[in-house]
Parts: structure tokens; C-alpha cells; sequence
């Protein structure tokens, strides 16, 4: 089944990951616009995807194929630059490459960027950006970049806003366990609208994807994912086990919250930064995503996970499971597609 995952998805086969969707505009065309690749937003953070858009980057469209990440990519790389308030370097490094074309560039923050120690209240003072070579020359994008983390959840329609891009999973009474995603897309993606969930068939859980997340998490303490302005419970944050910069999170969702409706979801972390002999705090939240959660009678939806998938991944809830069966990444260049397989 190839649902509205398209961001996501397509990241899993290392391909045209955010080649969908809406565009921000630049200011010129010497002026890329660099945006966390989950929420269409800034700041970023280090370890997080992020979309670079503008002109003049590549001569064509080209797609990473594997892993490691290449550094560059038809003649395109780019070199993610921390100064200090004075210029003087902080860090500089090469920024693993997931896609590149004529006007977007798909790239991770290195996971070892570092910054000036924060200073007190007002935090660290410092500048950044991304020197960008292409065949036609060089290119700079200033980026708002923090030393905290830059928190953002994927969705379905590659908007940074709406039905979110996730996975939802119930393990039976009979001890089978069905998986769905959370939004189907009847005319591609765009379209996407959620799915009602029935969480009253069995034990249910929720699979976030997200990025910039998993670099600052402390989890268990400091993480908290809210819904409709109640905390879920979290039994796994982290790095999502096969795939560069994509970070997944896994909530219980209790059979009380049958009937609600729209749930906005949204995850915040809370932590401290080196500082200079101190250590400054931060708390910050992501934006808001959206599941539909009513109450169904008679059985849910979900597509069952087959006899052949249950030897390829656990059929229980546990830390780390990906939930997303290698039969539903996109091939590499292949746009994000519903409906069945």
C-alpha cells in the first residue's frame, strides 16, 4: 500500500523527498531560502533535513542512491559555516546531500555542527550559513540555525502544516496487529485528508516522523508530545534505525480518546546548552499536525500486516520499530502516490 507519505517515503528511498511541495518564494535569485524540510519553517538545527530553494543549482535532477550520503551530487555540494559575532570560525563541514535540482537542494545539517557557548540570557551571538557550490559558481544562503533544537513533524501533504505524516498501529485481542496511515490522498499529494482512527479495536499506538528532533533528546525526561493540549505518553523517541536525519516518535493512544475528533499534535523538548560557565536553557515545540480519532463501530480500517511482513519486522510494539514495512518506500524519483500496491 503506498499512502500519503510522500515526504517521508520517498526520504526512505533516498530520493526526491520534498520535490512536491509548495515552494516558498526567495528574494532573488542569489538569495536561497534554507527551511526545515518537516515544517517549512526556521530555525534548524544540527542533524535536521532541510530544503534549500532558489535558482541556478544544478544543471538536472539527481538523487542520492545510497548510504553514506554523498557530499555532492551533479556538480552541487554545500558547506554548512558557523562564524562567531567577529567572524572568526566556529564550525565548517560539508552537508550530506539526499537531492538536488535546478531549484532546490535537499541536504542534512551535519549531526557534529557546533556553536558559540551561550553567553547568559541573551544566549549565543554568532552567524550562519550554507556556501553553496554549483556548476554555474558559488552560492551563499544565510540560515537561521540554533544550538537548541529546531523541532519539526513531517505531514502528508509536504506543507509543514495539516493531516500529519504518520502511522497508526493496533494490536488486536485475537494477537495480530494492523497498520494504516493516518491520511489518504485521492487525488495525490495535495489532497490528503485524515483517516478516522478507531482506537477501541485494541491497544493503539501512534508513529510520528519528524526531524531535528532525536540530536537534543533526552528521552524520557524532556520530551512531551501533546494532544488537544494533553500530554500523550511517549515509549520511544529517537533516531528512526535505518534512515539518515529522520527521527521518529511512538505515542500510546488510549481508547478514551475515542470521539475526539481533529487532535492537534505537537512534540516540545526541554534542555540546556553548554554555556560559559553556566548552562542555558531551552524549551521548545514544534508545529502543530493533525489525526482524526472517532469512534468506529464495528472493525477499523487498517491494513493487516501480512504473513510475509511479520518475519521481516517485530509484529509487537516495541522501541525502535519503524512500523514501515520496506515494501512501501518509493522508488528513488518516484513521486508520493496513494491507493493500493
Amino acid at each position: 500500500m503506498l499512502n500519503s507519505l510522500g515526504v517521508v517515503a520517498t526520504l526512505l528511498a533516498l530520493a526526491n523527498s520534498l520535490h512536491g511541495q509548495v515552494r516558498p518564494s526567495t528574494t532573488s535569485p542569489n538569495s536561497p531560502n534554507v527551511l526545515s524540510a518537516a515544517s517549512a519553517t526556521t530555525p534548524v538545527s544540527a542533524g535536521a533535513i532541510v530544503a534549500i530553494y532558489g535558482s541556478n543549482f544544478a544543471n538536472d535532477i539527481a538523487v542520492a542512491g545510497s548510504v553514506p550520503l554523498p557530499e555532492q551530487l551533479d556538480g552541487v555540494s554545500a558547506n554548512f559555516v558557523v562564524t562567531n559575532i567577529l567572524g572568526g570560525p566556529v564550525f565548517s563541514g560539508p552537508m550530506p546531500l539526499f537531492y538536488v535540482s535546478p531549484t532546490q537542494i535537499n541536504a542534512q545539517v551535519p549531526p557534529n555542527a557546533t556553536f558559540p557557548a551561550c553567553a547568559g540570557g541573551s544566549g549565543s551571538v554568532y552567524n550562519t550559513n550554507i556556501q553553496i557550490t554549483t556548476p554555474s559558481g558559488m552560492q551563499t544562503a544565510p540560515v537561521t540555525a540554533t544550538p537548541a533544537p529546531g523541532p519539526g513533524l513531517f505531514t502528508a501533504n509536504e506543507k509543514g502544516s495539516g493531516v500529519a505524516a504518520a502511522q497508526f498501529v493496533t494490536n488486536l485481542p485475537d494477537g495480530t496487529q494492523t497498520i494504516e496511515y493516518v491520511a489518504q490522498c485521492p487525488g495525490g499529494v495535495g489532497s490528503c485528508v485524515p483517516i478516522p482512527l478507531n482506537v477501541t479495536a485494541g491497544t493503539s499506538a501512534l508513529a510520528l516522523w519528524g526531524t531535528g528532533i532525536s540530536e537534543y533528546s533526552t528521552f524520557p525526561q524532556g520530551l512531551t508530545v501533546m494532544a488537544n493540549n494533553q500530554p500523550l505518553e511517549v515509549f520511544y523517541a529517537g533516531p528512526s534505525p535505518q534512515y539518515v536525519g529522520l527521527d521518529q516518535t511512538n505515542v500510546w493512544l488510549p481508547a478514551g480518546m475515542a470521539g475526539s475528533g481533529t487532535v492537534n499534535l505537537s512534540v516540545s523538548l526541554t534542555g540546556t546548552t553548554p554555556g560559559v560557565g553556566i548552562r542555558c536553557g531551552f524549551t521548545v515545540t514544534s508545529k502543530m499536525v493533525t489525526i482524526d480519532i472517532q469512534q468506529i463501530e464495528g472493525p477499523s480500517r487498517p491494513r493487516r500486516a501480512g504473513a510475509g511482513e511479520a518475519a521481516e519486522h517485530t509484529p509487537r510494539f516495541a522501541p525502535g520499530d519503524s512500523w514501515l514495512h520496506p515494501r512501501t518506500a518509493l522508488r528513488p524519483g518516484r513521486a508520493a502516490a496513494c491507493g493500493g500496491r
